[in-house]
C-alpha cells in the first residue's frame, strides 16, 4: 500500500457521560513537520490521539482511523500516556517487536531487525539496557523503551502522548530533538507536551485544546502569546523571540 503523505482530521468530537470530550476538530498533520499538541490537563490530547489513530469511538472522520487496521501499523506508530510492560522478556527482544506488523504470523523476525534495534537503542542512550529484563526499569527508563520499540516501526507517521513525562532534563531534550529530527528526515510527528518551552524550541506547529476544542493553531510565536497563556494556561510569561526561537521566562500563576 502507497504510504500517505499526510493524516487529517475532520470534525472529530467525542462525548461522555453527557458532554463534550472533544468537540469538532479538524486538522492535517504532513510528512516532514513536528506538531506539538499541548493544553491544560483536561484539554481532550489523549481523547484526540486516540480518535485520530482509531482506539476511540467518535463523530467524525480520520483518515488514519479509516485504514485497515494492518495498513495503520505501517502508517502510524502510537506511544500511548500508559507505560506497563507486562512480561518479563530483555529490553531487545520488546523492542522488535516493533517490527511485527511487517511480519506475517507465524513467521520469525528478520536477522536485520537487530541491527534496526541497537540504532535505536543507541539514540535513546538505551544500549547498556538491552539484556535487562523490562519489567525491572525505572519509570522514566521503561518510557524511554516503549518509545525505542515505537521508533523501530518506521512508520511515515508518529503519534506520542506526553513521552517526555517523568524524564529527566537531559532526556526531556533528548527526546523532543529526536522527534524534531526525525520530522527534518521526513515523518510526521503529532506528540503531546505539557513543558511549553520544550514544545516552542522543537514543534515547528502548536495545536492548542480547551475544553475538547480547537482554540489555536500556527508556529509557536504566533500561538503562544501572553494573552492565550493567560486564557488556555492561568500563567503570565514573558515571551520573546529569539534568533534560537521562542522563549518563555518568568512564568508564573494568574492570581484568581
Amino acid at each position: 500500500m502507497p504510504q500517505p503523505e499526510s493524516i487529517t482530521a475532520t470534525g472529530l468530537s467525542v462525548r461522555r457521560n453527557g458532554r463534550h470530550a472533544l468537540r469538532d476538530v479538524s486538522f492535517t498533520l504532513q510528512r516532514g513537520e513536528c506538531v506539538g499538541l499541548i493544553g491544560p490537563n483536561g484539554a481532550g490530547k489523549t481523547t484526540l490521539l486516540r480518535a485520530v489513530f482509531g482506539l476511540e469511538q467518535c463523530e467524525g472522520q480520520s483518515s488514519l482511523a479509516a485504514l485497515p487496521a494492518s495498513d495503520r501499523a505501517r502508517c502510524a506508530a502510537y506511544l500511548p500516556q500508559g507505560r506497563v510492560i507486562a512480561w518479563p522478556v530483555p529490553v531487545r527482544d520488546l523492542v522488535a517487536l516493533g517490527r511485527l506488523p511487517y511480519v506475517e504470523r507465524g513467521s520469525r523476525l528478520p536477522t536485520q531487525v537487530a541491527d534496526m534495534v541497537n540504532d535505536v537503542l543507541d539514540q535513546l542512550d538505551l544500549s547498556g539496557f538491552a539484556e535487562r529484563d523490562a519489567t525491572a526499569l525505572s519509570g522514566g527508563e521503561t518510557a524511554r523503551v516503549l518509545l525505542a520499540r515505537a521508533l523501530v516501526q518506521q512508520t511515515p507517521f508518529i503519534l506520542a502522548d506526553e513521552p517526555a513525562a517523568g524524564l529527566d532534563p537531559a532526556h526531556q531534550i533528548s527526546v523532543m530533538r529526536l522527534f524534531h529530527e526525525r520530522a527534518a528526515q521526513g515523518q510526521g510527528v503529532l506528540v503531546t507536551c505539557h513543558d511549553l518551552t520544550l514544545a516552542a524550541r522543537f514543534c515547528a506547529r502548536l495545536i492548542v485544546l480547551l475544553d475538547g476544542k480547537l482554540v489555536a493553531e500556527g508556529p509557536p510565536e504566533q500561538v503562544l502569546t501572553p494573552k492565550l497563556l493567560a486564557e488556555v494556561f492561568a500563567i503570565s510569561a514573558r515571551v520573546e523571540v529569539t534568533p534560537q526561537g521562542l522563549n518563555l521566562s518568568q512564568m508564573d500563576v494568574l492570581a484568581d
